[in-house]
């Protein structure tokens, strides 16, 4: 029998006019241990539904059947997978062909979510996706986005392709709120995945935070989800991380705006993973 989650997160519209769940797990590199799975079933049935499979981790196929058959036992349309594509030297047709290995690798029809993983491939860049686009049309995904890219780099895929992304990945925190992409993302109907909302635990010790935390009675880790949540991210909880493994609903409530107010300016500009530059904002 399927798990029936305890709570309820909520979904974002995204601008294809499919939703997303507000919280995810992301599965990252991690070995294919009892461990993993005894997790994942524990947020399937706090209420996650958005599981993060990555190609470069190479661990989908335990993690998909976790979820579908291993003990969740999930309907496959009550999950919303998301698949992140290895872009570096590959062409069009290998982004396409690279998709369709996974797929079955996994034991997918589909995915709901397709996100090519970074900036990494200058020259195939815009082909890569146009690939994305081919996919979607095909049915093979439901959504195309792209990942941890500047906003001149996004600005120069949109230019050149039909499909505006329903999804852009990136790291935004309080230290890095990287306004002007949000903005950008905001005024296209585009949702914006945390991929990174705890800033790799660096600042957990922060006096302010600790304090902040302390007030709402909440970890640190805690109070930066819900600044994500609050600002209407969609943050992706890592599956082995302390945060995981509390009540959901303890992620989810919105904060005080004051505390909000406290927060933004905690801005210093700290990058803690795929640091890209503008120089090759217009190549592709």
């Amino acid at each position: 029998m399927a798990i029936a989650p305890t709570v309820d997160i909520p979904i974002l519209p995204m601008n294809d006019g499919f939703d997303i769940p507000q919280l995810g797990i992301a599965s990252f590199r991690r070995d294919p241990t009892d461990k993993v799975r005894e997790l994942l079933l524990r947020m399937i049935d706090e209420g996650i539904r958005h599981i993060e499979i990555s190609e470069l981790f190479g661990n989908g196929h335990v993690v998909a059947d976790c979820v579908l058959e291993g003990g969740a036992e999930l309907n496959r349309e009550d999950v919303f997978f998301t698949l992140k594509v290895w872009p570096k030297n590959r062409k069009k047709e290998e982004i396409v062909d690279a998709v369709q290995e996974a797929l079955g690798f996994y034991g997918l029809d589909y995915v709901d979510l397709l996100i090519i993983h970074g900036p990494l491939d200058i020259s195939h860049r815009v082909d890569q996706y146009k690939a994305m686009e081919e996919l979607k049309q095909s049915g093979l995904t439901r959504s195309i986005g792209l990942a941890n890219m500047t906003h001149g780099q996004l600005s120069n895929i949109l230019k050149k392709c039909n499909v505006c992304p329903a999804v852009v990945e990136m790291e935004i925190t309080p230290f890095h709120q990287r306004l002007d992409i949000a903005e950008f993302c905001h005024d296209n109907g585009i949702v914006v995945l945390c991929d990174n909302p705890l800033a790799k635990d660096i600042n957990s010790d922060m006096p302010i935070l600790v304090e902040l935390a302390r007030g709402l009675d909440i970890t640190t880790q805690q109070l930066l989800i819900r600044w994500c949540v609050t600002k209407g991210y969609a943050p992706l909880l890592p599956v082995d991380h302390a945060a995981v493994g509390t009540k959901l609903e303890l992620l989810l409530e919105p904060l005080p705006a004051d505390i909000v107010e406290v927060m933004d300016a905690m801005e210093q500009g700290q990058l803690t993973s795929w640091e890209t530059n503008e120089e090759t904002a217009e190549e592709g």
